[in-house]
């Protein structure tokens, strides 16, 4: 039957969850509601430094950044997609502050190519990523104007525009 992604039903010892065109079928003793942390999201934030290796336990990970050279940039650049598990980020003048954190309700960016601004819900529901799922996406973000943060790229799935590799750019 149809249904809304996310919705889950409770049957006696299992837990059935619809996620967009899925189903999930859990083990799960008893009714249980649905846990989730302030928000819906998890919280961790680490500023990043260059060159560096970040463990995340929050997400059982690891980041490494380290800055290149332009012909390393370009060449990175031509051999693996923006959306995959390295990204090659432009960035002008004096390094800023840069960290990588977890999504915060409300987080906006204008993605890689597209017209205009989106939320990072809305662009994470576009992608079909489910909502467990979603709080676990991490999000390299600078600080901007008025302390504001401006997300560069969302791991795994997208760099934003004002992220774009040109000439004349620090390249991270």
């Amino acid at each position: 039957t149809s249904g809304k992604s996310g919705k889950e039903i409770h049957l006696p010892g299992l837990t059935v969850e619809r996620s967009f065109d899925e189903l999930w079928i859990r083990h799960k003793p008893g009714r249980k509601k649905r846990e989730r942390a302030k928000s819906g999201y998890n919280g961790f934030e680490y500023k990043l430094s260059f060159p560096a290796r970040i463990r995340i336990p929050e997400l059982e990970g690891t980041l490494t950044t380290s800055i290149v050279t332009a012909p390393e940039a370009e060449d990175a650049a031509s051999r693996r997609a923006a959306v995959g598990r390295a990204v090659v980020i432009g960035i002008e003048g004096r390094l800023p502050v840069i960290k990588v954190r977890s999504p915060n309700p409300g987080d906006r960016f204008r993605p890689l190519g597209a017209p205009g601004r989106k939320t990072l819900r809305r662009y994470l529901m576009k992608r079909r990523v489910p909502w467990s799922e979603r709080a676990r996406v991490p999000v390299v973000v600078r600080n901007g104007r008025d302390s504001d943060e401006e997300i560069l790229w969302v791991v795994g799935h997208g760099i934003a525009e004002s992220a774009r590799f040109s000439s004349g750019r620090t390249l991270l």
